[in-house]
């Protein structure tokens, strides 16, 4: 089985702030949010956990593990979307730039523009490619065994996608809050999706 988590609730989340590559700390609720989380992940024991690199994350992480403590590999794969000049405005900031009327036409395909900290803004079409891979491995896992992997909004959208075969357009409609779960059900090679709020 495969757990599916995004991090707790930051500040940026509140401030309703692009967080893509830029990061910001967990709020009081997104502690809790990742205690929450820790306990439902205790019930099925991962075996590993796979991280994206962001600080937000492995903040989540620290209170899932006090709860359901397993070994854990850093992926860089995981990393969210980069918004490029956008990181770290509020959406109504980014809703001024020239290139914004362009988004809204192509959720999926838009690439964000300008760059953060020197990397290139991307399109969640360029994050779900650079997914599949990664998804491609966790099928080669024990299917006796669960695993969790922590990370992003971004990344539960490509894992809806992927495992739920969404087209490009239904992805792009996709928002995943900081509560949810997505749990998959790998059975010979077939899977099943559940959606948890907690």
């Amino acid at each position: 089985m495969l757990i599916f988590l995004r991090h707790g609730q930051t500040v940026y989340n509140t401030e309703h702030r692009y967080q893509g590559v830029a990061d910001s700390l967990l709020t009081a609720n997104g502690r809790e949010q990742a205690k929450a989380m820790g306990t439902y992940v205790k019930n099925y024991q991962p075996t590993r956990y796979y991280l994206s690199p962001l600080p937000r994350v492995y903040e989540t992480f620290s209170y899932i593990k006090e709860i359901a403590p397993a070994e854990y590999e850093i992926v860089p794969l995981l990393s969210e979307i980069c918004y490029g000049r956008w990181e770290g405005k509020t959406k109504d900031e980014a809703s001024k730039d020239v290139v914004w009327s362009q988004r809204e036409q192509d959720r999926f395909h838009f690439v964000h523009p300008g760059s953060y900290n020197g990397k290139k803004g991307e399109s969640y079409k360029q994050l779900y490619d650079r997914l599949v891979p990664f998804f491609e491995k966790l099928a080669t896992l024990d299917e006796t065994k669960n695993y969790a992997v922590i990370a992003h909004q971004g990344v539960m959208v490509a894992v809806k996608k992927y495992y739920e075969s969404l087209s490009d357009t239904e992805a792009a409609q996709i928002r995943v809050p900081n509560n949810t779960i997505l749990r998959i059900d790998m059975r010979n090679g077939s899977y099943t999706v559940n959606e948890v709020v907690i």
